[in-house]
């Protein structure tokens, strides 16, 4: 008895473990794929965007717009087109992203939204 109860304790705690540590392991690309991102310049609020693998999809009431980007290791974020144009850092703060232009540009918000 006593040996099927420590085996269980012994299972329970590795899959607790492994569940804990599963989210650390995504790469930047992944979560930004995951979930849907308020986007916020300056504080306003540019609309909803949501991620694929190579085209963020930017969606303001009934207005969308695409834009090729994509992610490195370095966590620079470069947008390949339109008016957010350019090479972003991208800075983690507890689940959201500031991005942070590598040049003179625009700052930019993403703030999950679950």
């Amino acid at each position: 008895m006593k040996k099927k109860y420590l085996i269980g304790l012994v299972i329970i705690a590795v899959v607790g473990i492994w569940i804990i540590k599963s989210p650390h392991e995504l790469t930047t690309a992944q979560v930004l794929e995951r979930f849907s991102w308020v986007v916020k310049q300056n504080g306003n609020k540019q609309g909803v965007a949501k991620f694929t693998k190579s085209k963020m999809k930017l969606r303001n009431g009934l207005h969308q717009q695409i834009y090729k980007y994509k992610v490195n290791d370095d966590d620079v974020l470069t947008i390949k087109n339109g008016q957010y144009r350019g090479s972003y850092d991208m800075r983690m703060e507890a689940t959201d992203y500031k991005l942070v232009p590598q040049k003179h540009g625009i700052s930019l918000s993403l703030i999950r939204n679950d």
